[in-house]
């Protein structure tokens, strides 16, 4: 479906600035109106999928595909020969330890109650945090879900995502378990 919403934000952010993520935000919020893939900027095969899966124990990866919504990330949903599906981020613009301490912050939210997955952890190294093509990778059980267009959310959907952010604030998580970012 047609998101009248995207080209408008992409104009807006591209008259923002010139910066390299302004113009990529802004690619992705024009492409979404047209049904084109976004945030897949750092590609991943089968075979690929299959050597990245095997670090997470997941060693009978079948499917790989591309899921074309986000900015930042390129992310893939996997399926296995049994059936389980699984979520495999690329991350392309945090580093190997921010990685990591986000992946602790999930882990840490997960144990206090907050309805998202944990990172599956390595099973060859400590830690949740594998390399494909030299950028930080990280996989999950896959939650399926649906894109919904901002001129189609309903007061119902915000509640919910309103008691869902409250879930995230009442968990037992100090300040120190909060990765540094460039959100603040």
């Amino acid at each position: 479906r047609s998101c009248p919403i995207a080209p408008r934000l992409s104009k807006a952010m591209l008259r923002a600035g010139s910066s390299r993520r302004l113009e990529m935000i802004a690619l992705s919020a024009a492409t979404i109106d047209k049904g084109v893939a976004v945030a897949l900027l750092t590609p991943m095969t089968l075979a690929e999928a299959k050597l990245l899966g095997r670090r997470f124990g997941l060693a009978d990866i079948c499917e790989v595909t591309p899921i074309p919504h986000g900015s930042v990330n390129s992310n893939f949903r996997v399926a296995t020969a049994d059936g389980r599906r699984f979520f495999l981020r690329v991350c392309e613009e945090s580093s190997l330890s921010e990685v990591a301490q986000q992946n602790r912050l999930l882990a840490r939210l997960v144990a206090g109650g907050v309805a998202t997955v944990a990172p599956l952890p390595l099973v060859d190294a400590p830690g949740s945090v594998a390399v494909h093509r030299e950028k930080p990778a990280a996989a999950f059980a896959f939650r399926p879900g649906s894109w919904i267009c901002q001129q189609r959310v309903t007061s119902e959907h915000v509640r919910r995502v309103g008691e869902a952010v409250a879930t995230i604030h009442l968990a037992p998580v100090s300040a120190s378990d909060i990765p540094v970012s460039r959100f603040g």
